[in-house]
């Protein structure tokens, strides 16, 4: 039997040391028929030269400037499928992988043809049995999607394989027939909730997405965001993609928004994190502006 050809992409965005200890942990997977890409997101510390010396058969893309997740995903994710993929794997820079990972992954997607896209069980890097997630389900109230596991201890409670309705986009194997039916990531995310827009519309045409418990990834958790200069401009980006989100799939769009902002305010009021709210309420009222003024897409800068 022919064994599936995979793609390994590695969205790269500085943090060049960890982006090389992902390219490690992939290179090392005992899965027998893959290549690895990384697409380096308009990196400013040197890693793409970095990078081509440590690992001199590495394929790479590089981008000029900071395209977002959805768009740098994307052109690798074209690059893929023009050299015939049966499979991508989409990873961040900010993984460690297990070296059954991609194994485990194409196993479960091969039993289970309408499994569209597949998701291994994460944990914090460097934190023993605590997780990241298995996945995500939509929260009626308070309105929002929530991650399952988060800050958890590894369980017999998420040792089960199972369907679910988002999985995060640092680390997802995805079915080449996927692409070709549902289309690439919304390029009008730039960064947040393109996953989840993805697991939407994936959903909706009838794929399953199934968390696989027997694969496994450690996440060290947006190093290069936590390192930001502008943390303002994220969270401006945050309320932007936010409502994209909620207009694009919300039954009832203005109330789920109004609901889903006031939530998220005070959740922040709360936890001591105020300052951050001008920025997310600025990206609100922009992308409301914006679709009310007619406009089909929403500006990333």
């Amino acid at each position: 039997m022919k064994v599936p050809f995979v793609y390994v992409v590695i969205l790269g965005w500085n943090c060049k040391e960890d982006t090389a200890e992902c390219v490690t942990s992939a290179l090392d997977m005992d899965y027998p028929a893959f290549r690895t890409l990384v697409v380096d997101n308009g990196s400013t510390d040197g890693a793409p030269e970095y990078l081509k010396k440590r690992f001199p058969t590495l394929e790479m893309i590089e981008n000029e400037e900071n395209l977002g997740m959805a768009r740098a995903f994307n052109i690798a994710i074209k690059y893929a499928l023009r050299r015939g993929t049966d499979y991508i794997l989409l990873l961040n820079n900010d993984t460690v992988l297990d070296i059954s990972l991609l194994g485990e992954l194409v196993e479960a997607a091969e039993a289970e043809p309408q499994a569209g896209v597949l998701m291994p069980k994460i944990y914090y890097h460097g934190e023993g049995s605590r997780l990241w997630s298995t996945g995500a389900r939509k929260r009626s109230f308070p309105p929002g999607i929530v991650f399952i596991g988060l800050n958890k201890n590894d369980g017999p409670s998420y040792a089960r394989q199972r369907r679910i309705d988002y999985a995060p986009a640092c680390g997802l194997l995805i079915r080449r027939q996927v692409f070709e039916e549902v289309g690439l990531f919304d390029p009008g995310y730039f960064f947040y909730y393109e996953d989840w827009d993805f697991s939407e519309r994936v959903r909706r045409a009838g794929y399953s997405i199934l968390y696989v418990p027997q694969a496994k990834m450690w996440h060290k958790v947006s190093l290069g965001t936590l390192k930001k200069p502008q943390p303002a401009k994220w969270w401006r980006i945050h309320g932007r993609s936010s409502v994209r989100f909620h207009l694009k799939f919300s039954r009832t769009k203005y109330l789920f928004i109004t609901l889903h902002t006031f939530w998220f305010v005070l959740r922040e009021i709360i936890q001591g994190n105020a300052k951050v709210v001008p920025a997310y309420l600025a990206g609100v009222g922009e992308a409301l502006r914006s679709h009310l003024a007619g406009e089909s897409t929403l500006s990333s800068d």
